[in-house]
Formats: structure tokens, sequence, C-alpha cells
């Protein structure tokens, strides 16, 4: 009996078919873009999400091996004699700590190509106009347009990040690498780059030869990523193993399956699975949060605690379209940073006579949520996962039961390992704090929750409890005056209204001073 085996960590297409492993079939999105005749194509996706994969076939499917392809959509569609010579250039693999070391891997990643094809290009060139010459000879010596793969193109740019000056110095080298090929436009069948971001300034992206974003396209939304329903077609015997391990029911496992691991979107309509955590879940037959173990930009955290900004992530964003696209590294803009590296996502759009006037973008889903706010909290209180969880547990116990003693003692040793350099006397420090530390405990956060009659702080939800919250800080008044003050503005002005569906509705009035916190629970009956 043939098995079909997960295809965790492969992604290359020949391997996956040869060695038996699923192949969720994209050759159907992969033929509408060739049938388009467009030549420069770009696709940002987050990390880990199928882009190398789908480089992988199209460099087979450019290369003609036929047999492949048998028993997939593009099989009988196309004509297997249409073969191009191709140049695939994986920027991942270049050494990018300096902008030497970037000039000489890609300097030599072309003399291998050009080896490999039995071209003799000038090895003295300076390495755009190698990179020309290289393209012109293959050209000259096949008679055949090219086809270039250029998979994460921007991470010589993104490993820097940290370090503006070095990722600046990069991101001309490539500016001068890629330009080269919007003059060549003769000798090119088809440019396909792909990456995470979206830089402005990298020539590639402007002029007469602009690239075709297909990033927030609709025809091809779904070209990396798993659907719904090709999880339950190409999944479906991993799923029923699963659910018999677990001892639950099929729909109540995939139930949770979606919480943790569906929700990405860059359309709004089409949903989608981040094929490494899926596959890591059936894998294991668990749910952990596998997709943020695998790397979390360390500049995305720093930023959000440098500004001591979370609104992007605890409220549900309207933003214009237009705000989405560049990603500029002098000037990083957090909501775009957080969308095109999956951590939040397209939700839903509102659109009239075909122009899209807004997205809303929010947290894709349970495993981006936790992993998140977990971290965010960790560095926010100097603490370790570990030891979050145990003072999480406590927390989540003091609402649960109203207990204001337990609560502030837990609160009091959350705040008392942050460093004094760190503490701000800012409300927003606070904020970002409490709530960070509330999406830890699994929380669903809504900040800023305007009412009929007011706006409060954060409307929190944990199943069938709600926790109304209203937070004030100073560092002079007395921080019995302002769980008070916070109480009584949430009783006033009657802020649980809304939550008076849920079983059990909390009210929390708190009050954090300089380096000083006290809150004060009371169960709404």
């Amino acid at each position: 009996m043939k098995i079909n085996y997960l295809p965790l960590g492969i992604d290359t297409f020949e391997e996956i078919i040869e060695d038996n492993y699923i192949y969720v079939d994209k050759t159907k999105e992969i033929e509408e873009l060739i049938k388009s005749k467009k030549k420069y194509y770009f696709l940002s996706r987050p990390r880990r999400f199928g882009k190398t994969l789908l480089l992988s076939t199209l460099k087979a499917l450019f290369n003609g091996e036929k047999e492949l392809f048998k028993g997939l959509y593009i099989y009988d569609l196309r004509d297997w004699n249409e073969k191009y010579p191709i140049i695939h250039i994986d920027m991942s693999t270049m050494a990018n700590n300096s902008s030497e070391e970037l000039k000489k891997s890609l300097t030599d990643t072309l003399d291998i190509i050009a080896e490999e094809k039995g071209i003799n290009i000038d090895k003295n060139l300076l390495l755009e106009n190698k990179f020309s010459q290289l393209i012109k000879l293959i050209y000259k010596d096949t008679g055949k347009k090219i086809v270039i793969l250029i998979d994460e193109y921007d991470k010589p740019i993104l490993d820097n990040i940290d370090n503006l000056n070095l990722a600046n110095m990069n991101r001309k080298i490539l500016k001068s690498f890629y330009t080269i090929l919007k003059s060549l436009g003769r000798y090119i069948q088809l440019v396909f780059l792909t990456g995470v971001s979206k830089f402005s300034q990298t020539s590639i992206f402007s002029g007469p030869n602009v690239l075709k974003d297909l990033t927030f396209n609709e025809n091809y939304s779904k070209i990396c990523g798993y659907s719904q329903d090709e999880l339950l077609n190409y999944f479906d015997e991993y799923i029923d193993s699963f659910a018999k391990n677990a001892k639950m029911t099929k729909d109540n496992l995939l139930k949770k399956i979606k919480s943790y691991y569906d929700g990405y979107s860059w359309d709004g309509k089409n949903f989608l699975y981040n094929p490494y955590s899926i596959l890591s879940s059936l894998d294991d037959k668990l749910f952990s949060n596998y997709w943020f173990k695998t790397g979390t930009p360390s500049f995305l955290i720093e930023l959000i605690r440098k500004e001591n900004d979370i609104s992007s992530l605890i409220t549900k964003l309207k933003v214009d379209p237009d705000s989405l696209t560049d990603f500029e590294l002098d000037n990083i803009n957090l909501t775009s940073a957080l969308l095109q590296s999956g951590y939040l996502t397209i939700k839903d759009k509102r659109e009239y006579e075909g122009e899209i006037l807004e997205y809303i973008l929010d947290i894709p889903n349970k495993e981006v949520h936790d992993s998140i706010f977990k971290e965010l909290a960790s560095i926010y209180t100097n603490k370790s996962y570990s030891e979050l969880n145990i003072l999480a547990y406590d927390l989540l116990s003091s609402f649960k039961t109203s207990d204001s003693e337990k609560f502030n003692k837990v609160m009091k040793i959350l705040i008392s390992r942050i460093s004094y350099l760190d503490h701000k006397k800012d409300e927003s420090f606070y904020h970002a704090l409490f709530l960070s530390i509330m999406g830890l405990l699994g929380f669903s956060i809504r900040g800023e929750i305007i009412t009929n009659i007011g706006r409060f702080d954060a409307g929190l939800i944990h199943g069938n409890m709600a926790v109304i919250c209203e937070i004030k800080y100073s560092d002079r008044e007395n921080l019995d005056k302002l769980t008070d003050i916070a109480m009584n503005q949430i009783i006033e002005k009657r802020y649980y209204e809304s939550y008076l569906d849920k079983d059990n509705v909390i009210l929390l009035g708190l009050g954090f001073g300089n380096r000083d916190v006290k809150g004060k629970l009371k169960e709404y009956k």
C-alpha cells in the first residue's frame, strides 16, 4: 500500500512527489499565473508558509519535468516541450553579516550557476554586471528566454534589521543587483520573487517593468497555505489518527485545530492554515505554538515595547489599503510590519464599486495570539515562560473568585521584577504591560471599547467570563483612590452592559503608581 507522508520540512517539489509525500495541488493557481502573461511577479507571505515550495514547483514546471505533475491539475494543460533555462537564487543561503559577505555570496552563487550551465563569465566584473552577463550568455547559448526565481529576496535585510546601518547597506546592494532585471526584459520569460516584506526603495518595485504584486490579489490568495477543504481532502487519515489519539470526536478536534492554526488571509475572503504549524500538529498529535518557536523577529517585539503600543494586537484595526504597501527601514510602520510578518491578517474588507476602501485586521488565530502575548509578558516582567504560567494560573483563579487580595499579590510579583530602568511614568506603559499579561492568560482582548456613554480601557473574554477593565495611572495619587475612581467609572457609566450575556461578569478597577499596582475586583450581579 502506498503511504502518503506528511511533507513536514520538505520544500522541494521533486522530493515531495518522488518520495510519496503529500502534495497539496496548487497548480491551478500556477496555471492562471502563467496564462496571465505578466513577466515580473512578487509574492509576500510570512515565514514557513510555502514560498520555497512554490518556487520549486515553478522550477520543475519550466524545466519540463512532466512526470512529476502526473495527476495534478496542470498536467493536461501544459505543453511540456516548452522548457526554459532557469536561474534560481535562494537569498536565505547568503552570508549577510556584512555587506562584503553578501557581495561575495552573491558573486559565488553566480559563478556556480555559470559553471553548472557551461557558461564562461568574466569573474572580474562588478556584481550587477556579472548578473547581466550571465543572463545574456545563457540566452545566447540556449536561444531561450530565462526564468529567474529568487526566494526570500529580503532575507539579507530582515536578518540585520536591528542594525539599521547594515540593513541599509545590504538593501543598496540588493537594489543594484535587482535593478538589472528591469532592463533585460527581452531575455527574460518570467521573474518571480518571494519574501516576507515589500521594502520600498529596492528599485525592482518601481519603474516601467514594475513587479505584479500578488500579495493581496484574490485570484492568488490560496497559492500558499492550506484551505479548510484542502486540509480535509489531503490529510483526513492524519486527522482521524489525531482524534483517536486525543480521545476527541473528529468534529471537536477540527474545531480546535481551526482555532489554533487557521485564520490567515490576504483578501478577507479565503482563510488558510499555516502549513508548518498544522503539519507539525498532525505529526505530533499535539497542540503547540510551532510556528512561533521557529523564530520571532526581535525587532517587532522591541518596536512594540519601545512604543508601548499594543493597540494593533487588541483592536480590530480598520486601515487604508495604501498604508500596507511598502516597508520603510527608516520609518517602520508597526501595523504593516505585523501584517507582513503574519502576526496580523486581513479578516474582512469593505468594498464599493470595485474599490477596496478599507481592510479589517486582527490576529490570525490562537497560536499567534497566545505566543505573542506570552513573549510580550515575559519581556515586560523579566520572567521566564514557566514562571509566568504558574502566576497566570493564580491570576485567572483570582478573577473566577473575585479575590482582590490574591489578584494584588500576583500583580505585585509580576511588576517587582521590572527593572527600574524599564519602568516608565507613562500610562501607556502600564496599559501594555497589563494587557500583555491578560493575553498570556488566554483572554480575548478588545481595547478602547466605545459605548453609548463613554469609552473604557479593555473588555476581556475568557470562555463565559468577561472582565471589564478601567486602568488609571498616577505617580502622585494614592492607589486606593485610583482604584475607586476606576471602579466608580465602570459602574456609573455601565460599561458592563455589553457583556451581560456572559455567565460571569467581573469589574476591575486597576490603579498603577510609580512601580506599584493595586486592583479591586467585583462580580456584577
